[in-house]
């Protein structure tokens, strides 16, 4: 059982150090980034806790089928970017407890320089109950918001190339009348054009 000492604020010679108990040891802590996943298990889980994935599909599902020979049913992993997206849908749809956290709020403790460590601050953060999940919709309200986001991307950038010319925007008279099939190239007449 692995236990962070606190020392509290005040005089150094009345201080006394304040353990803090394990209550996840099935906890993982998980650290993303664009080429590279570090994913921390607690300590005695296996000879190598710490472990380093490319972020791959066959990589996402290595990390799934690890944590689960190792015993881990709940994992931590910061909300940096859309890296995070993939492994976190993944790791729910294996059935594991998925803790999406707010990089900002875990930055913010002093002492840690590298992603390996970051991937085992999380873990232990987690496992002495320190962290706080951020919201997730349900998978529906996930799958709507990504139908919409396909849908309206030709109009949301700032200038649209269509057919019959460049609209500098989607606000002006030639781009709130635009249809997305505008944007792909479709032949348009007069009617498409506000």
């Amino acid at each position: 059982m692995s236990q962070l000492k606190i020392k509290p604020k005040g005089k150094k010679k009345e201080a006394k150090a304040l353990a803090l108990p394990v209550i996840r040891e099935d906890a993982a802590g998980i650290d993303i980034g664009a080429t590279l996943i570090h994913v921390a298990v607690g300590p005695g889980r296996d000879e190598e806790p710490v472990r380093t994935f490319e972020t791959f599909t066959r990589d996402l599902k290595a990390i799934a089928v690890w944590l689960r020979t190792v015993g881990v049913k709940t994992v931590a992993m910061e909300s940096t970017g859309v890296y995070w997206i993939p492994l976190y849908e993944l790791l729910e749809s294996e059935g594991f407890e998925v803790l999406l956290v707010n990089a900002h709020h875990v930055k913010r403790v002093p002492g840690r320089k590298t992603d390996v460590s970051d991937a085992q601050w999380l873990q232990y953060l987690h496992s002495v109950g320190l962290l706080q999940g951020s919201f997730r919709p349900n998978e529906a309200i996930c799958a709507i918001r990504s139908i919409e986001d396909t849908y309206c991307f030709g109009i949301r950038s700032e200038h649209v190339a269509l057919p019959y010319g460049t609209t500098s925007g989607v606000t002006g008279a030639s781009g709130v009348g635009l249809h997305p099939d505008d944007a792909e190239g479709a032949d348009a007449d007069e009617s498409t054009i506000a």
